[in-house]
């Protein structure tokens, strides 16, 4: 049987949290952190398929926004420059 240790529930409880939009400050108030950074760099990893939704949300956004007649610009073109070489 694979033994759980308290440890193991505070970071999936932490990084759970982290994941479900909660603010970094709130997390590490929580857990009795001085520092969020330090919450963020423990707790905060990527759970899988967060870089996908985050595309896929913005996708959506862009969709609307072309939708209800609003002018979609690209970035390079909104902040005036080439992009990314």
């Amino acid at each position: 049987m694979e033994e759980f240790r308290t440890y193991d529930f505070r970071h999936s409880h932490a990084s759970q949290l982290i994941d479900d939009g909660a603010s970094a400050l709130a997390v590490a108030q929580r857990l009795g952190h001085a520092d969020p950074a330090i919450t963020l760099r423990v707790y905060g990893h990527l759970f899988e398929g967060v870089q996908e939704a985050l595309t896929d949300r913005l996708e959506e956004r862009r969709k609307a926004a072309s939708a209800g007649g609003g002018e979609v610009v690209p970035l390079r073109t909104a902040v005036g420059s080439s992009g990314p070489e």
